[in-house]
């Protein structure tokens, strides 16, 4: 896991009860799930298939995420290189039993940051972000894509760097990623600045 230190491995008589973590206790790891360049490809071909893959087949990293989760990405994403995005930066932080992802930060072609709010204007992202998201989710067609932009997808996003299960463990863990719209990967941030809360 990247910047991750291991809890059962302080030692509590020294530290205290109260001890919470520093940027000097965190280590970098690469994502156990990513290639050596800590990058995943975001839109794979769905093959090998599970049994292939139970047998020792290396199945593609979209694999190990539900057939609704890849259409949340097969949709989402497309829309938002539509939508004028080239780069978005997510966040991850998690421990004990949870884990967590958001937005962070979106850019265009030429580098300069787009809010939300104006993104969210955009009427043909709007539409597919409307099919995108959970039936179950209520709200406006607004804050349904915010809810999606700025929670699901990272969390999608997250879990094919780290797997599903990032931040459940005796640990505390954190990093960024950058979502690149041209190559279709999400690559891990070696470089990602100490967390100590959200955001970064």
């Amino acid at each position: 896991m990247p910047f991750t230190v291991y809890l059962d491995r302080v030692d509590w008589e020294t530290v205290g009860d109260d001890w919470t973590p520093g940027a000097e206790d965190y280590s970098y790891e690469a994502p156990a799930l990513g290639d050596a360049g800590g990058a995943a490809k975001v839109l794979d071909d769905a093959k090998p298939g599970l049994l292939a893959r139970f047998f020792g087949g290396d199945g593609p990293f979209s694999m190990r995420l539900s057939k609704r989760d890849r259409q949340v990405l097969e949709t989402v994403v497309p829309a938002l290189k539509a939508a004028g995005l080239r780069t978005c930066w997510i966040v991850y932080h998690g421990g004990h039993d949870e884990g967590f992802a958001e937005l962070h930060a979106m850019a265009d072609a030429d580098g300069q940051e787009i809010a939300l709010d104006a993104l969210l204007e955009d009427t043909d992202l709007l539409a597919a972000l409307w099919h995108a998201a959970p039936a179950h989710t209520m709200g406006t067609i607004g804050e349904k894509a915010r809810l999606l932009l700025e929670h699901e997808v990272p969390v999608l996003l997250a879990s094919l760097l780290l797997g599903a299960g990032y931040g459940t463990g005796e640990y505390e863990l954190y990093g960024r990623a950058r979502l690149d719209l041209e190559a279709m990967t999400v690559t891990d941030d070696p470089d990602a600045p100490f967390y100590n809360g959200p955001p970064l």
